[in-house]
């Protein structure tokens, strides 16, 4: 049933009326319920609430509380996205390099991680091809990311009609969603 629930929440993540009602539901069920695997799972969706809603400041602190279970080595790849993102978000790079594991990519399915590798090294042409394939996929919270992601790499490379058609895509969105917001902010003063 959770997995159910975590594959279907980026849908729900770009219905704005839902952002503070799936926080409010999730924490509670924290606070409530104490099976550790399904705890383990509510957690990620609500840091991944977090994270998605611009709450920053509740996102790091969430994750810093909880650290003992989240940055604990003997974790499963559970975490290991949590953690990425966390290290990336923070712009802490050394850290984000020492935990990415480029094994992994089959096993956690999930492009966006190998795209921050490749922005933080500076690669954005690879970073940029990767994202173009990886955003086919239906239109949710993953396809927002990679567009973010993708107009980093076409502002470095200075590819401004791209960049453009890619800013105006994105708008189309959310713009609860940070990302959106980011760009919004950056590009419509």
């Amino acid at each position: 049933m959770m997995n159910i629930y975590i594959i279907n929440i980026p849908k729900l993540l770009l219905k704005s009326e839902n952002i503070e009602k799936n926080l409010f539901t999730v924490k509670e069920a924290i606070d409530k319920i104490h099976n550790k695997s399904i705890n383990d799972c509510l957690m990620t969706i609500y840091i991944y609430l977090l994270e998605i809603s611009n709450y920053k400041e509740e996102y790091q602190n969430f994750v810093e509380q909880n650290s003992e279970v989240i940055f604990d080595e003997k974790q499963s790849r559970h975490w290991y996205t949590v953690k990425l993102q966390y290290y990336y978000n923070l712009n802490k790079k050394d850290e984000y390099l020492k935990l990415y594991n480029p094994k992994l990519d089959n096993k956690v399915k999930n492009p966006l991680f190998k795209i921050m590798y490749l922005v933080l090294n500076e690669k954005y042409e690879e970073a940029f091809e990767l994202s173009k394939k990886a955003t086919i996929q239906q239109k949710d919270i993953r396809y927002i990311m990679c567009l973010y992601y993708r107009i980093i790499c076409l502002e470095h490379l200075k590819k401004e009609n791209e960049l453009s058609n890619c800013v105006n895509e994105m708008l189309e969105f959310n713009d609860q969603i940070h990302y959106v917001k980011e760009i919004k902010d950056k590009y419509h003063k």
